[in-house]
Formats: C-alpha cells, sequence, structure tokens
C-alpha cells in the first residue's frame, strides 16, 4: 500500500484537491476514522461520489467504493458493467451487465429476445421465444463449453433447431418444436450441444 500512498501523494498531497474541468475535483485523505485512505471523487456540488483506495488494517488491499450514501459502486466499459451494491431490499449484490441485458445478481437473469423470423443466436443471446414457423441457428459450441440457450414455441408454428459446421444436438443435425409452449434447452460440450431440459 505504500505504491498506493505514494502514487496518491504524485497527484495531490494529502487534503489537497484540483479542479477536473467545470464538474468535479479530486480531494486525498489521509487515513480517517475508518482507517481508510483514498482519492476522493467529488461532483460540483462537493458532494463524494466515489473513491478509490485502501483501509489500513485490511489485508484485502484495493478498495473502490460509492460516495457518502450511495448504494452501489460500478465499473463501467462501454455497454457491460460490473456492479457491487443494493437492488431493492436486496444488499450485498452482485451484478454483472453485458450489452444484451444479461444479468448476474445473484440470481440469474439471462438475457430474452422474441422472434418471429429466422435467427442465428449468437454466445450472448440466453432464451429465445419464438413464434411462426423459424429456423434458430445455434452458434458454435467450439470454445463455448457449459453455454445455455433455450428456445421456446409460443405460437402454432414449427421451430426448427439447427447447427452450424455439422455440430449435432444430442447426435442430430436439428431439433424441432411442433407444439405450441413447448421448449428445449442445450448446452455446449465445447464440441456439440446437448439437451439437458426439455
Amino acid at each position: 500500500m505504500a505504491l498506493f500512498k505514494a502514487i496518491r501523494n504524485i497527484l495531490l498531497s494529502a487534503g489537497q484537491t484540483s479542479s477536473i474541468g467545470a464538474a468535479s475535483f479530486l480531494s486525498t485523505a489521509d487515513q480517517d476514522s475508518n482507517g481508510l485512505n483514498a482519492i476522493k471523487l467529488f461532483n460540483a456540488a462537493g458532494t463524494i461520489k466515489g473513491y478509490v483506495g485502501y483501509r489500513q488494517n485490511d489485508l484485502g488491499g484495493f478498495e473502490l467504493g460509492g460516495g457518502n450514501g450511495s448504494t452501489q459502486a460500478t465499473i463501467q466499459f462501454g455497454s457491460n458493467s460490473f456492479k457491487v451494491g443494493t437492488i431493492g431490499a436486496e444488499s450485498a449484490t452482485l451484478t454483472v451487465k453485458d450489452s444484451l441485458g444479461s444479468v448476474f445478481n445473484g440470481v440469474i437473469a439471462p438475457s430474452y429476445i422474441a422472434k418471429t423470423a429466422n435467427f442465428t443466436a449468437t454466445s450472448l443471446t440466453s432464451t429465445i421465444d419464438c413464434t411462426n414457423t423459424i429456423t434458430i441457428t445455434l452458434p458454435t459450441a467450439v470454445g463455448q463449453s457449459g453455454r445455455i440457450h433455450t428456445i421456446k414455441n409460443s405460437g402454432t408454428g414449427v421451430i426448427t433447431i439447427a447447427t452450424t459446421s455439422s455440430q449435432t444436438i444430442d447426435g442430430a443435425a436439428t431439433q424441432s418444436l411442433a407444439t405450441q409452449w413447448s421448449k428445449i434447452t442445450v448446452q455446449s460440450t465445447g464440441a456439440n450441444w446437448i439437451i439437458i431440459s426439455n
């Protein structure tokens, strides 16, 4: 942690602030009453919005946090995010979200899409809700070991589930859902697809 403190002190001496644009500024502080040594981020009103630092007696090291009263801290990469905080009445949740809306936050909330025309799934699609007579083509199973897709027939047509590169689903080239409300859940073995529920 001496390295962190040295870097912090290169940026600012303890207790100093510095403007960053018109809307926010940094502040550094020596250990506070909770043992926190941190670089803190404030908004234009002077309200702390987040910090990065460490706690003096915490062997866990690096700490990233929200501001005073904040219920979450987020690391954002484009449309993908990693969030620790609260959701509704739940506390201490971990949320991972991708560009299609797939979420893990203690329970799995996979992505959902509805399709009325032929569609090729990707490694990011999970539940595919289908109507009409269409074909759903699974992505390659290679390099996707453990990946799960569920295809549901919510209409009166016939849904064909196909594969790529001559891969199979339980040894067959295709599977079909011929009745309304039928479904199939497949999982990648890393080479082909197997049915784990229908």
